[in-house]
Formats: structure tokens, sequence, C-alpha cells
């Protein structure tokens, strides 16, 4: 149910009311300065009514406005139109072979918009020079129909200053109000239908929002031209198995171009199939293990919980940073052994330096060798 703002009357009526209460007394009498001071407390609880109703048009975003609206927009990678220049074609005449440089200015007769030449011309011939224009300022100020009187200005030895648009001079508007209904509904339709039309981030998008998956990447093209490979674990779902999909490699069932996935893949890539482009050929792919061994020496409190707290440290951290075609620097495994509660001391012995993962690969733990 709405709530119901009570207006500056009803607000008066019920401070009043609350202070005759207070003073044990009928009613507040209007020579009385409590009077007054009623009054002016219902007058400031009226702004905080409106304070607060203005921060809930702001919360939401199809009612927001201003910068507020434009931060909610931004979001979903919408943002206002910049404003943009008239350009156009004008022509003059000269004695041929006579240089209009670029960059010489132009105005309208009536001197309301100045343009400036884009490209060096020269007179041909008959006598005539076409020179493309652009306008010197953004906005709609500049645009104009064609045949519209224009003057060079300075003027340009060799051509004549008086000359003519060649069809219409178009392209300068205004920057989008943030406030204005266009926007508006630009910002809604981004919320309302956001864009699937086929970008990496769709992919990712939408292979996160199949139950099971909880990490994904994109290769372009690893299956050949026209090809999209989305590797994908699923960590909670297959935990016993390092969280890698169960199943073989391939398409969508209803994919007829390639070998048909199985298990977890089919899951995955016939969810992918009737939102991706349907040029697409997208393959559902589990990364292929890559166990990275590690020696610790010199451990400062060599103890069984230390030495399992590191062994799962090293896992989180390879979890966390590792990717198909990434690197796992020595610095990083170094941070996650240094972050273990207890160990003060210690040598990473092995490796010592980068570890490049495979394209298809992801870094798993292997042996953990304490010295």
């Amino acid at each position: 149910m709405p709530f119901t703002r009570p207006g500056l009357t009803d607000l008066v009526r019920q401070v009043l009311a609350d202070l005759a209460q207070a003073a044990g007394v009928p009613a507040v009498l209007r020579w009385r300065p409590d009077h007054a001071m009623g009054i002016a407390v219902a007058g400031l609880v009226r702004n905080l009514y409106g304070y607060l109703d203005w921060i809930s048009r702001q919360a939401v975003p199809a009612t927001s406005t201003g910068e507020f609206r434009a931060a909610w927009a931004a979001l979903k990678d919408v943002f206002p139109k910049e404003a943009t220049f008239t350009a156009g074609v004008a022509v003059f005449s000269g004695a041929p072979g006579t240089l209009l440089p670029v960059g010489s200015t132009v105005r309208r007769a009536d001197g309301s918009a100045g343009y400036v030449t884009t490209a060096d011309a020269t007179v041909a011939l008959d006598g005539s020079v076409t020179v493309p224009l652009r306008a010197t300022a953004a906005g709609p100020a500049g645009n104009g129909p064609g045949g519209l009187a224009l003057l060079l200005s300075p003027a340009v030895p060799g051509v004549t200053s008086a000359g003519a648009a060649v069809g219409p001079l178009t392209g300068g508007s205004d920057a989008e109000d943030v406030d204005s209904d266009g926007f508006l509904t630009r910002m809604l339709l981004a919320y309302a239908e956001p864009a699937q039309g086929g970008s990496a981030q769709d992919y990712l998008d939408w292979a996160l929002a199949v139950p099971g998956v909880t990490r994904a990447w994109i290769q372009r093209n690893g299956m050949g031209a026209g090809s999209v490979v989305v590797r994908f674990m699923m960590d909670q779902a297959n935990a016993g198995g390092g969280g890698f999909p169960v199943g073989a490699d391939g398409v969508a069932g209803a994919e007829p171009r390639a070998v048909h996935a199985t298990g977890d893949q089919l899951a995955l890539a016939d969810a992918l199939y009737p939102l991706q482009p349907v040029t697409a050929l997208v393959y559902a792919v589990a990364p292929a293990a890559q166990p990275i061994n590690f020696s610790i020496g010199d451990l400062s409190q060599d103890t069984a919980a230390n030495r399992a707290a590191i062994s799962a440290a090293l896992a989180a951290m390879l979890r966390a940073r590792g990717e198909p075609g990434g690197t796992i620097f020595p610095s990083d495994s170094s941070a996650a052994i240094d972050g273990v509660f207890g160990v003060s001391r210690f040598t990473l012995l092995v490796p010592t330096a980068p570890v490049a993962i495979g394209v298809g690969s992801l870094p798993t733990l292997g042996t953990v060798t304490f010295v």
C-alpha cells in the first residue's frame, strides 16, 4: 500500500496537538510563542518528508533524475549522447589552379554559425571549387538547407568569398539530456532487455547462469573460424572431481555441424544454443588440469596443521588466479603461503619462475613438498 505523505496543514495540526498535550492545555493559542514554534517545526518536518520522497525516487532507475539517472544508466553501459558537429559540402568560385587550403574559415552570410574546411581543394578549370565543411561548434545551429549562402572569412586570394552549400548541411545535434524521455527509454530498455548480441561478456553471463557453473572463460575461434569455445568449471557441483565438468566436449544436441557433447558439457551447450548468434559454432569444453608442484623449505613452525593450511592456501590461490592461458607467478604463491596464520618464515624453492598455463588448461595443486 503506498504511503500517504501528510500535507503542511496536517503537519501543523499534528504538531500543535502534540504541544498542547505536552503542556497539559486544551489548545495552543495563536498568541503563544509555542504556536509559532509548532508552525516552524511542521515546516521543517515537511521538508524532511520532501527529502525522503526525493531519495526514494533516486533509488529506482525508472524514477531517478539527473546525475542519479546517469549513474543508473552507466551500470548498463548507457551513456548520454554527445553533441555532434554539422558537416556538409560548399562550393566557391575562383581562378583555376588556386588552392583553397584545409582549415579555411567559413561562416554563414547571416553570421549565425561558423565552419572550417576539412581538406585541401583546388579550383578546377571550370572556375569552381568544392570543399568539405565541418562546423566549429557542436550543436544544431550549424545545420542548414542546400544553397545556404556562405562566406569565406577571411578571404583567400584567388577565390571568391561568396559561396553556397551543396546540399543540406546536417549532422549537428545537442548533447542528450539525461532527463529526456529518449534517454529514459534507452536506459529502461537496457534493464528490461539486456544486450545478447553474442559478445564475450554475453557468453560469460549466459554460462554463469547455468545451474552448477561457477567459472567460465571464452576463447574466440578456438575450434576454427566462427567458433566459440566456452570452458567452464563446476566447483561445488563436481567438488569431488576437483570441480571439472564430467562429460565429453562438443556442441549442443540441436547443432548439426559438429560432434555433440555429453554430460555437463551437453547441459551447458544446450543452454547456450538458443541464446547464441545463429552463425556461431559454440563448443562447451572442460579445461585440462595442469598440476603445479611446490617445494617449500625453511618453514617456521613446521607442523602438520601448518602444512595442511599451506596446501589449502595454495589451492585457493590457484583457483582465484588461475585461468586458461594465464600465468601463475612466484609472488602469487609466496603471498598465499605468507597469509597462513602461524607462518612467519619460509623459502619457496619450486617454482621459482612464472608458470605459463596452457590455453586449454587450468592450474591445479600438484605435489607440495616440505624440505
